[in-house]
């Protein structure tokens, strides 16, 4: 496009087609003032020139419309056209053409590495403002607060917004500062800008199917003492913490049967049948109401039960006991629903996907925390109660593995190995956060030293407890320990040895359960055998396919 006047010359030739009369006129006079003015380069200096010689604020508008359907942008002519119509209009206006404005030397960075015309004027003005200001104050590297004292004066947070929606048209490196420092800036302001906001008194619902625990008769809270504190019981098997908050809440339920029903508060044969029936009433499977009665019934041999009614509760309990063995487990249909465990790692990669489409430090945190929690916990099935992993405690970084130890709490056996390396984008991506690899050394060894939370929110707000589960709940449909029968069903294919590992991996106590699943998984085998369907989940080959050869000792 160097020869501009030489190729609008054939163009506007009589014999030519190419443009009708009044385009030609336009056309024609650009011609002749190309022919008086050296052309070096075709851009939106020449443009510009041409327009402050002719000085009307239409020129070069009806030039650009002249050349729309005959000039082509090989050669990025109708951009420089466009930028120069725009910049025209504001220097005929009294205003400042951003070819001025690019001179300050705060621009300097970036006009050889961005496009700058990408920008409306009201964004290239916010931006402006803001470089200015950084260099009057020489600073490179902005923090929250540098953001938050720019818009001091602000009544709201949206110079803040505008400022992020020009950053993001640019397209520049994911740096912190714009990528964790501006996002948090934003929220603060916002909730710094808010009016005041009363907060909601606290609901105080009413018990339906349990009363408090100290309403419980006296005897049994003594009971529950002293087996919380195991003395005076060294005859008696030593119970977990958890178990016996089990029993406290089946003894709950039970005195609030034994209330609606207008029974004496006590753990007799006929409150025991009273309970049973109100759980049936109220839609409780054979199996829920079989590992209740359970609970009542080891409780009432610490409490010192009459044998003749103890015998009775333990004959109902097994009666219902063979009720719960025709069941369909509850925790099965959901999986049905669920799938494999690659269903379940889609889901974290969808979610890994939308994480970096989110301009918000809170929603694209929110998005990772849901990602990771599936991707982890997914094939490593731990318990919600060691689910809340630290970075440089529970989480390292050998060079290349991540490596995972947790001395579990049901048992107190230690978790410990390499994690699989499918998982490492998900963990990477949880210390990123957004930002470019290149900071990922940076920040894996200052979480690992400050021992952060894996999966801490965004304004180091609280973390619940039950974090993990409340993400498998929002993004599966269910709590985690859909992941411990995911692990047990895919294992269990293998026979012995797979059960083994599984349940190496769910920490279960129980024989049962090995045997459980193992008959499961033949059955299944046989039936998928006969029909000579394939195993749903991931074979060797997806695996590879995916992923890559993984170690063969990877979690």
């Amino acid at each position: 496009m160097s020869d501009l006047r030489a190729l609008l010359l054939d163009a506007i030739d009589p014999a030519s087609d190419a443009f009708d009369k009044r385009s030609r006129r336009h056309v024609s006079r650009f011609c002749d003032w190309l022919a008086q003015s050296p052309v070096k380069s075709v851009n939106r200096h020449l443009f510009l020139a041409y327009g402050a010689a002719r000085g009307t604020r239409a020129v070069l508008s009806d030039l650009e419309r002249a050349l729309d359907n005959w000039l082509t942008d090989q050669d990025g002519v109708r951009q420089e056209l466009r930028a120069a119509v725009l910049d025209h209009r504001r220097r005929v206006d009294g205003m400042e053409m951003v070819v001025d404005m690019v001179r300050a030397p705060w621009w300097a960075p970036f006009i050889a590495h961005c496009d700058l015309d990408r920008l409306s004027i009201l964004e290239f003005k916010r931006l402006d403002a803001w470089l200015s200001w950084m260099h009057e104050r020489g600073k490179a590297d902005p923090s929250e607060e540098d953001f938050l004292e720019f818009c001091r004066g602000a009544g709201s947070e949206v110079p803040l917004v505008s400022l992020q929606a020009a950053i993001a048209k640019l397209r520049l490196p994911e740096i912190p500062a714009l990528m964790l420092a501006l996002p948090a800036a934003i929220a603060k302001k916002r909730a710094m800008t808010k009016g005041p906001k009363t907060p909601s008194p606290r609901t105080s619902w009413s018990r339906c199917h349990s009363i408090a625990a100290e309403d419980l008769p006296s005897d049994w809270r003594a009971t529950l003492c002293v087996l919380r504190s195991h003395d005076e019981m060294s005859s008696t098997k030593t119970l977990s913490s958890q178990s016996i908050d089990s029993q406290e809440r089946r003894l709950r339920e039970l005195a609030k049967s034994c209330d609606t029903s207008d029974l004496p508060v006590s753990l007799t044969t006929a409150t025991f049948i009273n309970h049973i029936w109100a759980m049936r009433a109220r839609g409780c499977s054979a199996t829920t109401c079989e590992i209740n009665a359970g609970f009542l019934v080891r409780f009432a041999g610490y409490h010192g039960v009459d044998q003749s009614e103890l015998d009775e509760m333990k004959a109902i309990h097994r009666q219902l006991k063979r009720e719960a063995k025709g069941n369909v487990p509850r925790k099965f249909q959901r999986l049905a629903t669920v799938g494999s465990v690659e269903n379940v790692l889609g889901k974290a990669s969808e979610l890994l996907e939308q994480a970096r489409m989110q301009k918000s430090l809170k929603l694209r945190v929110s998005y990772l925390n849901g990602a990771c929690a599936l991707a982890l916990f997914a094939l490593v099935p731990l318990r919600v109660n060691d689910s809340n992993l630290q970075w440089g405690k529970n989480v390292t970084y050998d060079g290349e593995y991540y490596r995972l130890y947790v001395r579990t709490g049901k048992r107190g056996n230690v978790f410990r190995g390499p994690v699989a390396k499918f998982v490492t984008p998900f963990l990477d991506a949880l210390l990123l956060r957004g930002c470019d690899r290149v900071y990922l050394d940076e920040f894996r060894n200052a979480a690992e030293l400050e021992q952060r939370h894996l999966f801490a929110p965004a304004d180091g707000g609280h973390l619940s407890d039950r974090c993990v589960a409340n993400l498998w709940a929002r993004h599966i449909g269910c709590k985690p320990h859909i992941a411990r029968t995911l692990v047990h069903t895919e294992l269990g294919r293998m026979g012995v040895e797979g059960v083994a590992q599984a349940l190496a991996l769910c920490a279960q106590r129980d024989p049962a359960t090995a045997k459980f699943y193992q008959d499961m998984a033949m059955t299944d085998a046989l039936l998928l055998k006969s029909n000579e369907l394939l195993l749903q989940g991931f074979s060797d080959t997806e695996v590879e396919a995916i992923f890559g050869r993984s170690d063969s000792q990877t979690l």
